[in-house]
């Protein structure tokens, strides 16, 4: 097992933490992630707040001081979306309550994930796969944030998924990921030389090449292997377009296949 990763606890664990701990065999905690009140939901609450409280004022103001009848009718056209954005405003600021039992609990030995009643523990070694989804988002051409989403499979079939109601889900996508690969990459190593082939999903390697399904290319013939806006493309030499363009979204433990191809290109 590798060694344990290094970040340090900030506060002294929960009673839910260390019962955790032991029962799942985690060993020491790390990290914990819940669900906090963040500026774009504080945001969406007073935006929503304000809109429903004018459409209120207004449908009040047609009910009471009608200019014609039509005012009278009209009066529940502005009543039922500013009901709707009422609930909006009292579910971003009760948000944190109606989430406040999902946590992830980050450990030396794994994590566990936990929501309502019911918690769902891996240990760095019983993970099978880690499918990331990590998509930057624009509007107008601005930037307005990121979402992120962790699909995590357990050797016994179990699977979970993390996404953005948890506050900082990606520094937790990302210590995960990182201890997955850790303890994957080896194995994928001692894999490889024994003449295995590693499937990443549309992608697959062994000492044939890179294989997209369809065709195999020779490691020798494998120019570079590039990552950007979530799309990974592999070149191959003496081709001009990519020879093959896959999302990062679908290459399960993307990262220990990206540390398999750096350790393969670094001995040949």
């Amino acid at each position: 097992m590798s060694s344990p990763m290094p970040v340090t606890q900030d506060q002294p664990a929960s009673a839910k933490a260390e019962q955790l701990t032991t029962t799942y065999q985690l060993g020491t905690l790390q990290r914990e992630f819940d669900v906090r009140l963040t500026k774009m939901t504080l945001f969406g609450g007073i935006v929503s707040l304000i809109v429903g409280g004018a459409l209120g004022f207004f449908a009040y103001q047609m009910l009471t001081s009608p200019r014609n009848i039509n005012d009278i009718n009209n009066a529940p056209i502005l009543i039922i979306p500013g009901i709707i954005f009422l609930l909006v405003a009292l579910y971003c600021f009760f948000y944190p309550i109606i989430y406040s039992s999902w946590h992830i609990y980050i450990y030396s030995e794994g994590f566990a994930y936990t929501r309502i009643n019911k918690v769902t523990a891996f240990r760095w070694d019983q993970i099978e796969s880690m499918l990331q989804a990590v998509t930057r988002q624009y509007m107008n051409g601005i930037y307005v944030g990121t979402n992120h989403k962790y699909t995590i499979s357990g050797l016994d079939g179990k699977k979970i998924v993390l996404n953005d109601i948890i506050s900082n889900v990606g520094t937790a996508g990302e210590i995960i990921a990182d201890m997955v690969t850790r303890v994957k990459l080896p194995q994928a190593i001692e894999s490889f030389q024994a003449g295995n082939t590693l499937n990443f999903g549309k992608l697959s390697i062994s000492s044939q090449g890179i294989s997209n399904g369809k065709e195999t290319i020779a490691w020798e013939q494998v120019k570079g292997i590039n990552v950007n806006a979530g799309i990974v493309t592999v070149k191959k030499d003496n081709q001009w377009l990519s020879w093959s363009s896959v999302r990062v979204a679908q290459i399960p433990n993307f990262f220990v296949f990206l540390a398999l191809v750096k350790a393969i290109q670094s001995q040949a």
